[in-house]
């Protein structure tokens, strides 16, 4: 359950961009850098994802936010955002699981954003993403 709530919970915080805080749609490659105490189902240290980011979800990516954490069984979900960045604080309480998620994202341009994601459970793992657009075509 942990590993597909923290994964799940990556992809989603790769692929940020909402609202006013709009990028450009098409092919974005980001490089994460895992740190902290990570279970040993997510990828530790730095690697590169790509990512196809639709026109809509360009436009406004709160929908997609909220729905991938309601899938996940948060709670509470609250979405911030203006022209150059976006907040999202998640959190789920289970009989087994506790999981509170903070993620930040700055947009440099419309071609360019970082993220930084602070997961807490027993331990804390923290992700920084560097996201930059590659192409009109996914």
């Amino acid at each position: 359950m942990l590993k597909k709530c923290l994964l799940g919970s990556l992809l989603v915080v790769v692929s940020l961009p909402a609202g006013a805080f709009e990028v450009k749609p098409g092919l974005w490659e980001t490089t994460v850098t895992i740190e902290g105490e990570a279970p040993p189902e997510v990828q530790q240290g730095t690697y590169i994802e790509h990512q196809c980011i639709t026109a809509e979800e360009a436009r406004d990516f709160k929908p997609t936010i909220r729905q991938h954490f309601s899938e996940e069984g948060f709670q509470e979900i609250d979405i911030s955002d203006d022209t150059d960045t976006l907040e999202v604080k998640a959190s789920k309480f289970t009989p087994d699981l506790n999981v509170d998620i903070a993620i930040s994202s700055t947009r440099h341009s419309d071609k360019h954003f970082s993220t930084r994601t602070h997961v807490t459970n027993v331990d804390t793992m923290t992700s920084s993403q560097e996201s930059h657009w590659v192409s009109e075509d996914c």
